[in-house]
Formats: C-alpha cells, sequence, structure tokens
C-alpha cells in the first residue's frame, strides 16, 4: 500500500510540476492542487486495474522525485527571473 501511495505522489508531482513550468500556473496554486488531485487518483486507478504488478519500481519513484526536483527548481529561476524582469 505505501508502494502505491509513493507511485501514484511521484507519478502526479511529476505531471504537476511539469504543467505549471509549462503553462504558468504557479501564479493559481489551487489550480495545481486540483491539477495533483486528479493525477494522484489517477495514478492510483491505473496502477491497480491496469497496470502488472512491478512494472512501476522504486527506481522509477527515486527519478519522478529528482525530476521534480529539477523542474521545480527551474521554475522558481524562471518565476524569479520574471519578477525581477517584469518592470522593463
Amino acid at each position: 500500500m505505501l508502494l502505491l501511495v509513493l507511485k501514484a505522489t511521484a507519478a502526479a508531482s511529476l505531471v504537476t510540476a511539469l504543467f505549471a513550468f509549462k503553462f504558468v500556473y504557479w501564479r493559481r496554486p489551487w489550480l495545481l492542487a486540483i491539477y495533483f488531485a486528479f493525477f494522484w487518483v489517477s495514478e492510483v486507478i491505473v496502477d491497480i486495474y491496469f497496470l502488472p504488478p512491478g512494472i512501476f519500481g522504486t527506481g522509477a519513484i527515486i527519478m519522478c522525485f529528482a525530476l521534480t526536483g529539477l523542474i521545480v527548481a527551474v521554475t522558481y529561476g524562471v518565476h524569479q527571473y520574471e519578477k525581477r524582469h517584469s518592470d522593463r
């Protein structure tokens, strides 16, 4: 059960971070929370009903969290850059 929660959280956080970066959703955190919940529930349903056991292991979970961290760092950098250069 814990592995299922970690898989869903890793996949949902990665996809949500990608959406936040691509569509500039960091200005609307409530919408990010809705996206995260949708992707989390979708991942749980897909994992329970459609994926064979063991297809998404701990290595993939670690990689999803690492990529999420990188995307969040880049998004933060872009946000800071836009704040500094918005007055021009």
